[in-house]
């Protein structure tokens, strides 16, 4: 039995536009796959960005689980038999959490 696991770390340039951010992560996502890695790790606010403290524009980008993000990322990891591991605002009603 092999305790080893190969481990992607994605350290991603973001674009204002989430739907875009996640494109690109697909494509790392499926390149991981292919070099047979276990796990891809993502860093905190990998799709939606976070430069300041600034609620008004974090509520907007903030999602639900589940939501669009989640539900975009799940579908990827099945599709390519891959863990995913990503840092996201999220949003429950008018709270955000990371």
């Amino acid at each position: 039995m092999s305790l080893v696991a190969k481990v992607a770390l994605v350290c991603n340039r973001l674009s204002s536009d989430i739907s875009s951010n996640l494109s690109q992560a697909a494509m790392w996502i499926e390149e991981a796959g292919h070099k047979n890695a276990d796990l891809v790790c993502f860093g905190e606010y990998a799709f939606q960005g976070k430069e300041e403290d600034d609620y008004e524009k974090d509520i907007k980008v903030a999602d639900t689980i589940p939501g669009i993000i989640t539900s975009r990322l799940s579908k990827l990891a099945s599709q390519h038999s891959i863990n995913i591991i990503a840092g996201i605002l999220e949003r429950e009603q008018e709270a955000i959490y990371d």
